[in-house]
Order: structure tokens, then C-alpha cells, then sequence
């Protein structure tokens, strides 16, 4: 329940903050849309947006606010796991994370052979929880007190695998297509491409918790600030990005690089990441720090 309380201290305040601008704030003070009726709005403050199609919309046209589906898979893994915690010893705690794992694959691979709609595939709890419960795995051997020794190769391995085919999938512009494919080798990508990332994020995490390299680096002073304002940056890059578009998007922008694709989407990179850092800093500083301050006394 401490881990519970702590949680929520970090990630709901500042999600209600988004909700309420989006929902209430902007059309009441700035009338660019009607007040979005409950049908629309309560699958959000539940968390269960993940759901519903129109959760993956843009809100009327201004924000977008398809990629809470994360967090709402967040929270309902929340809810459900520490009843396992709480249950089964550390050995079948072990046997449980394996077959939900297996379980999480299984729906996926069922799910894209039914033809459903990305959507499920990508949003759905049963879908998604192989990465949180990889997380949990990790925990769990770090409680237990695994040795690192052990399975360091196959960590590293798959650490290396999982970011050289991560590099090659994003060079080639094809994530986004390849958890929606329908057919072919694509589809056995749509499945085992979820599955791959968190496998590789478990193995640098795995990495990280040891005194090497990897450690120090991203465990330096310079990525404290990155890790700080990372939250404010998940809720607000997506949500402003049709703003972003809608003011500076790389149509606009190539009139400024004489007429040169490329350099308009690096510079509206940088623009919308520059002002995405800056509400990041100003939403941490301004407003949730207040609440990690009551997180540190529990």
C-alpha cells in the first residue's frame, strides 16, 4: 500500500492536470471547442481509455491523447499484481510472471490472427503486461538476491540484439506500420516487436542495477534532469502535438528552409521538443513537485 500511495503521488496528479486543461480549461477560456460530454471524458479519469476507440483520437481536432493508453495499462497492472504480491510466495510469484508473460504473447498472437483492430494489439492489458511484468520479474530477483553473474551474457546479449533491431525498424520507418500490419512476416513482427522491447529494456535495467559502465553513465548527474521532467514529457509531447502541427508543422516550416523536407522536420523537432522540455520543467517545478514533497514522507 506505501508503493501504492507513492505511485499515485507521481503519476495521477499531474495526468488530472492534463485532463482538466483538456476537458474544461481551454474550452471554457479559450471556446476553441464545446466541453466534451462524460461518453468521452470518463474513460480517462478511470484509466481505462485503453479500451475505447475514441481514446486513441484527437481531442477535437487540438490534442491528442491516443498515448495515455500506457498509462492506463499502468494503472490497471497496478491494481491487479500486488495481488499476487500479496498471495504467492517468491517461487510462484516466478511461475505466475512466466505464464502471465506467455499469456501477454499468447492474446497478442491470437489478437492479430483475428484480425483485430491495432488498437487491442497495442493498448489492451492482457496485450501489454509482458514489460511491467518483466519489470516485476526484475524485482523480484533483486529481492531474492539472484546473482548478476549468472545471466549477465544473456543480458547483455539481449540488450545489444534488442537496440541493433530497434535502430533498424526505426531507420527504416516501419514502427508504426508493424504493430498494425494484418498479414505476412509483418504481422509475426506485430506480435514480437512488444515482447522485444521489453525484454530489451529488462536486460539494461538488469545491467544498470551492477557498478559498470552502463551505470555510470546513464546513473551521471547530467540525465538526472531528463529522468526528472520525463513524466511531464510523456503527458505533454503527444498531447501538443497537433497544436505543434496546427502552428509549425513541416509544411510551414519548409518555406523557411528553402523548401528542403529534411531540414523542416529537424527543425520542427526541435522546436516542439524545446517547448515540450520547457512546460515539462514548468509542470514539475510549478505543480508536482508539491505533491512528490507529501511522496517522500510515506
Amino acid at each position: 500500500w506505501l508503493f501504492m500511495a507513492r505511485r499515485m503521488l507521481r503519476i495521477v496528479p499531474a495526468y488530472f492536470l492534463a485532463l482538466c486543461t483538456v476537458f474544461f480549461l481551454v474550452p471554457f477560456f479559450l471556446g476553441l471547442y464545446p466541453v466534451p460530454d462524460m461518453a468521452r471524458q470518463w474513460p480517462y479519469w478511470f484509466y481505462v481509455s485503453n479500451y475505447f476507440r475514441a481514446g486513441y483520437e484527437p481531442l477535437a481536432g487540438w490534442f491528442g491523447t491516443a498515448h495515455f493508453w500506457s498509462l492506463a495499462v499502468e494503472m490497471q497492472f497496478y491494481l491487479l499484481w500486488p495481488l499476487f504480491v500479496y498471495r504467492l510466495t517468491p517461487r510462484w510469484m516466478w511461475r505466475a510472471g512466466v505464464g502471465l508473460l506467455l499469456l501477454a504473447y499468447t492474446c497478442r498472437a491470437v489478437g492479430a490472427w483475428m484480425d483485430a483492430n491495432w488498437t487491442v494489439t497495442v493498448g489492451w492489458l492482457p496485450m501489454r503486461m509482458d514489460g511491467l511484468i518483466i519489470g516485476s520479474l526484475i524485482a523480484l530477483a533483486v529481492q531474492e538476491g539472484l546473482s548478476y553473474r549468472s545471466v549477465r551474457k544473456y543480458a547483455i546479449l539481449l540488450a545489444v540484439t534488442g537496440f541493433v533491431l530497434a535502430a533498424l525498424i526505426a531507420w527504416y520507418d516501419r514502427a508504426g506500420g508493424l504493430l498494425k500490419a494484418k498479414d505476412g512476416f509483418d504481422m509475426v513482427v506485430r506480435v514480437a516487436l512488444p515482447g522485444l522491447l521489453s525484454i530489451t529494456y529488462g536486460a539494461v535495467l538488469w545491467i544498470c542495477l551492477q557498478r559498470n559502465a552502463l551505470a555510470t553513465l546513464l546513473g551521471g548527474s547530467w540525465f538526472k534532469p531528463l529522468a526528472r521532467y520525463s513524466y511531464g514529457l510523456y503527458i505533454i509531447h503527444y498531447l501538443l502535438l497537433p497544436v505543434y502541427l496546427h502552428f509549425f508543422g513541416v509544411p510551414m516550416l519548409m518555406r523557411l528552409t528553402d523548401g528542403s523536407h529534411d531540414a523542416a522536420v529537424y527543425l520542427h523537432f526541435v522546436l516542439a521538443s524545446g517547448i515540450s522540455v520547457v512546460l515539462a520543467m514548468l509542470s514539475y517545478h510549478l505543480f508536482e513537485v508539491h505533491f512528490l514533497r507529501l511522496k517522500a514522507r510515506i
